[in-house]
């Protein structure tokens, strides 16, 4: 940034004059200062002597002998907007990153907040501001909750030990569940090789809780879920928690910054049953695919986020506020499975995501016939919205019309779906998963019917991007979103 060079911070030349200082910066620019902007008033009514200045203050000495000096920063802050917001966001992150310090503490103390609050002589309601960065923590305060947990200022601070290159710093991050791949190219600035540790490590302490210091000193942490309600992993396997965890509060993360960029009303409300939706779809858009069904979820206030990182989740859904936000990580590049997987999301959006139960997250991939309850709500949901309920209907036309023939119903699908008004790579990928069921594999014949122009990730992110005003986010928000997409 301009305020980190030399030349931004040092005065080249100040000029006193009758009610204000023009001064004069190494970088060309030139900024004045009216005095009582800078000085207190009643030295001001005082008057003063002398007037210096060096190449980072101005040095103000008045009748009464007292000095007072303003260094550039104050100068700076009072005429860039800019660099005023940058100390601004630089003391809330400091705020940030003291609360976060003092939560990993009282966690290695194995005390509540509330246990705290009570020994350090505050209030919960404080400790819970302080512990999350809403409140400038006084020193005096400090000072009560480190004693209070048999610590000091120095447990605070860094530690000799950090990591020196970018591979140890990738060993670090491994260790905590952060695959290197995904920090590289999700997480880490897009500077190659020279990738910044101390920017890496504020980027992963922004999304995932964890204080900058705890990162670089390598210390043992744990993914807080909390932010997601009440989790419900479907069919979730436990040599996969882990990454499991750090993709999901990856992607949550995401979906509350878009939330955060799109705070606009929605412009009508998602009905609770596939065949009003369906209608609903048919009578504003004159069709139903990819495209329609993500530009109606959108418009009901619903945030649709297409993630291209692989593992973790196959897709989830969770309330954010009033509005619910579908993720969709499907490895596919075929329109029909993308359209499938979202109109099940959409099935649980409707049907199963409550103030309750706000999250529901798929650790596999979606399967038409499962036999979980929930799972085989969202599927009857997307078969009545894909299919108006007609799948064992056209299921049976086709075997009919094949005569019964594995090597006959590609030709099949293809007539039945023309008669039935049905794409045929829907009906072909149903199929598929239905003869799967049963011992046979056709998936080579369901490929060959795919559709993968134009490309389903394409859709769905440029839906995004028209979606959101980046405006709304900061620097660093905007960029780990971006590059969520890339």
């Amino acid at each position: 940034m301009k305020w980190d060079e030399a030349e931004y911070q040092r005065i080249a030349s100040a000029e006193r004059r009758e009610t204000d200082v023009l001064v004069s910066f190494e970088d060309g620019s030139r900024v004045t200062l009216p005095y009582d902007k800078i000085l207190p008033q009643e030295l001001l009514d005082a008057g003063f002597s002398e007037f210096s200045f060096d190449s980072h203050e101005l040095k103000f000495t008045f009748l009464n002998r007292q000095a007072i000096e303003i260094p550039w920063t104050t100068i700076r802050s009072l005429t860039d907007p800019e660099f005023n917001l940058h100390l601004v966001k630089a003391a809330e992150e400091e705020a940030r990153q003291i609360g976060l310090g003092i939560r990993e503490l009282r966690e290695a103390r194995g005390m509540s907040s509330k246990e705290l609050a009570e020994r350090a002589g505050l209030t919960p309601q404080s400790v819970s501001r302080i512990e999350n960065g809403r409140h400038d923590v006084v020193f005096t305060s400090l000072r009560k909750l480190l004693a209070a947990m048999d610590y000091s200022l120095k447990d605070l601070v860094w530690n000799e030990t950090r990591p020196s290159t970018w591979h140890e710093f990738i060993r670090l991050t491994n260790r905590l569940g952060l695959p290197p791949e995904f920090v590289k190219r999700r997480l880490a600035p897009q500077t190659g090789e020279s990738a910044s540790i101390s920017e890496t490590a504020n980027r992963i302490s922004q999304i995932f809780g964890w204080s900058v210091r705890s990162i670089l000193e390598g210390s043992p942490l744990s993914f807080d879920l909390s932010p997601l309600g009440t989790v419900r992993f479907k069919r979730f396997g436990r040599a996969s928690e882990i990454r499991s965890h750090a993709f999901t509060l990856y992607a949550h993360w995401i979906a509350l910054k878009a939330a955060e960029a799109t705070r606009e009303s929605p412009k009508r409300r998602l009905p609770g049953d596939a065949t009003t939706l369906r209608k609903e779809i048919l009578t504003n858009f004159g069709q139903l695919n990819l495209n329609t069904l993500i530009s109606y979820l959108w418009e009901a206030g619903c945030i649709v986020v297409p993630l291209a990182e692989p593992g973790g989740f196959h897709g989830a859904c969770w309330k954010i506020g009033d509005r619910v936000a579908i993720v969709l990580k499907q490895q596919t590049s075929f329109l029909a499975r993308w359209l499938y997987d979202l109109a099940h999301e959409t099935g649980h959006t409707a049907k199963h995501v409550t103030e309750e139960t706000p999250t529901v997250i798929e650790t596999e991939e979606i399967d038409p016939f499962s036999e979980d309850d929930e799972e085989a709500e969202a599927n009857e949901f997307a078969e009545e919205l894909l299919f108006q309920g007609k799948t064992e209907e056209l299921a049976e036309a086709c075997v009919k019309e094949a005569g019964g023939d594995l090597r006959r119903l590609k030709a099949a699908v293809l007539r039945v779906s023309e008669k039935q008004g049905v794409s045929p790579d829907l009906l072909a990928n149903y199929l598929a998963f239905r003869l799967s069921h049963q011992g046979e594999n056709w998936w080579g014949a369901a490929n060959n019917l795919q559709i993968s122009e134009p490309k389903p990730l394409d859709i769905a992110r440029n839906e995004f991007m028209k979606r959101i005003d980046f405006a709304k986010l900061g620097e660093q928000d905007r960029n780990i979103v971006m590059q969520a997409l890339s």
